[in-house]
C-alpha cells in the first residue's frame, strides 16, 4: 500500500495525520509490529517518520549495472 499526499497540499502536515492513522489503525487492529519505508532520497518522508515515532532499522539499496 502506498500513501502520498499531492504536491499541491504539500506543506501543510497532512502526512503527519496520515502516519498517525495508519499507524493507530494497524495497532487497533493487533499488529505486533508496524514498519514503512521510503526512498532515502525523500528526506520530507524521512523526518515525518522521526516525527512519528518510527526509527531506522535497515536500509536497503537497490542496485543495478548496465550490460
Amino acid at each position: 500500500m502506498g500513501v502520498g499526499v499531492v504536491p499541491t497540499h504539500r506543506g501543510h502536515g497532512y502526512v503527519d495525520d496520515l502516519l498517525a492513522e495508519i499507524t493507530r489503525q494497524h495497532a487497533d487492529h493487533g499488529a505486533p509490529r508496524i514498519t514503512g519505508t521510503t526512498d532515502t532520497t525523500n528526506a520530507h518522508m524521512v523526518v515525518a517518520f522521526t516525527r512519528g515515532g518510527y526509527t531506522c532499522t535497515g536500509v536497503r539499496m537497490v542496485l543495478s549495472a548496465t550490460a
